[in-house]
């Protein structure tokens, strides 16, 4: 059974220190040197309001089996009243199995 777990922001401090954070990006980073990882395309939109954009990208790190996606928005008039600019849900998936053991079902 899938199981998806929110992680408020102000948590992650006490699930990961700052020093494995970026051990784990550095890791993905040397396997999209080693062609191990890529990103997939990225959406980058104006949305028409308040001069804001939305953002859509992902990535798979096959070394790593983890598939990542992040959307989020960028406000930039926030700033103005001094509030938050960004908003954004990331989402990280390990790979239990491999792809080529997945089969799909006969047509009835």
């Amino acid at each position: 059974m899938a199981m998806v777990t929110i992680v408020p922001e102000a948590l992650c401090p006490e699930l990961i220190d700052e020093a494995a954070a970026f051990e784990a990006v550095a890791a993905v980073f040397a396997a999209m040197a080693r062609s191990e990882a890529r990103n997939f395309p990225v959406v980058r939109e104006a949305i028409g309001y308040e001069d804001a954009l939305y953002g859509f990208k992902g990535g798979f790190d096959r070394a790593g089996l983890t598939l990542g996606v992040k959307a989020g928005g960028y406000w930039p008039n926030n700033l103005k009243a001094s509030a938050a600019s960004r908003s954004r849900t990331s989402i990280g998936c390990r790979a239990i199995r491999p792809i080529s053991n997945i089969r799909s079902c006969p047509a009835s």
